[in-house]
């Protein structure tokens, strides 16, 4: 009987973890660690993350943002358009969010979270910070041509 009750508790405890849907979440003042993390998934040839950009389009995403990122203005949007631009991601991948201030990843990762994305990666700290610590991580451009927008 101890064994049938511990081959149970093994298979549940597997199920369950196959099922996990996780944030993580990057502080301000983890912005090197966050760029490690994404640079795990940019510096191969791995095709199952996204790279999201949730800053204003035209003020800011446009002046100056990190190349392979894709745009979504998520306060001239709405998360069903969201999710439209998301139908390139398998909710298995890992998404990774960033934003202007950190505020708005939060709200956009627990979204996510509800529609079944199980990997997803914030940084609370904003895009200037990830700038000014960026040295070797990312390239970056200005202009719209490619938002993916």
């Amino acid at each position: 009987m101890k064994k049938i009750n511990l081959f149970l508790l093994t298979g549940i405890v597997f199920l369950s973890s196959c099922v996990v849907k996780k944030i993580k979440v990057y502080e301000e003042n983890q912005a090197i660690k966050f760029l490690d993390e994404t640079k795990k998934y940019t510096s191969t040839t791995r095709d199952d993350y996204v790279l999201l950009d949730l800053r204003d389009l035209n003020n800011s995403f446009a002046k100056e943002h990190f190349v392979g990122f894709i745009n979504y203005d998520i306060n001239n949007g709405s998360f069903e358009e969201l999710m439209q631009k998301l139908i390139i991601a398998n909710k298995q991948d890992t998404i990774f969010i960033i934003d202007e201030k950190g505020k708005d990843v939060i709200k956009v990762a627990e979204y996510l979270k509800k529609c079944g994305y199980k990997k997803i990666i914030i940084y609370l700290g904003g895009y200037e910070n990830l700038r000014k610590n960026n040295s070797n991580y990312f390239t970056t451009r200005s202009g719209i041509e490619d938002c993916e927008c």
